[in-house]
């Protein structure tokens, strides 16, 4: 699965406020802050791929496509996430996203959501929605076969087995 640390913690860094992922436990953290949500997974491209780095392990990867929803909650909403969009382009940005395996390549319009929290009280609230591609991986434990030996009549033949059994 995608690094939601990763995600989290650049935002963090980005937005200058608290991040937290929606559907958490816990009081409402004391504003600004923003509330991610990652959604739509699917894959992107046909294949997965296998790699083999040590004897009897393969990994397999594949890329993956979701969307990440942004919600901002504090004064000037609408602005965080307008500089927010523009600081996921700097190079700097890019290139650490690059070595994460993540690269975010479309951007929805931004939402206002603001609105009335009772009859005298608003909330300043905007949303964004970026399209995201990563990398997702899993290793399998093939093992492997060490040594095999075949008589020279060849109608019989053993296998070694591996440091496993």
């Amino acid at each position: 699965m995608i690094s939601e640390d990763f995600i989290q913690s650049m935002l963090v860094e980005l937005l200058g406020c608290t991040v937290i992922w929606a559907r958490q436990n816990g009081p409402k953290p004391k504003k600004p802050f923003a509330v991610l949500r990652l959604y739509a997974y699917r894959r992107d491209g046909l294949d997965e791929e296998r790699f083999t780095s040590t004897q009897g392990v393969v990994e397999v990867r594949g890329d993956r496509v979701a969307t990440l929803e942004v919600q901002y909650f504090g004064d000037n909403a609408q602005q965080m996430l307008i500089e927010l969009e523009q600081s996921l382009q700097r190079p700097t940005i890019v290139e650490r996203c690059f070595g994460a395996c993540v690269a975010f390549f479309d951007v929805k319009n931004i939402q206002d959501l603001t609105g009335l929290l009772d009859a005298a009280t608003y909330e300043e609230r905007a949303s964004i929605d970026f399209s995201v591609r990563f990398v997702v991986s899993t290793t399998d434990e093939t093992g492997y076969i060490d040594k095999i030996t075949i008589n020279a009549d060849g109608t019989n033949f053993t296998v070694g087995e591996d440091e496993n059994g």
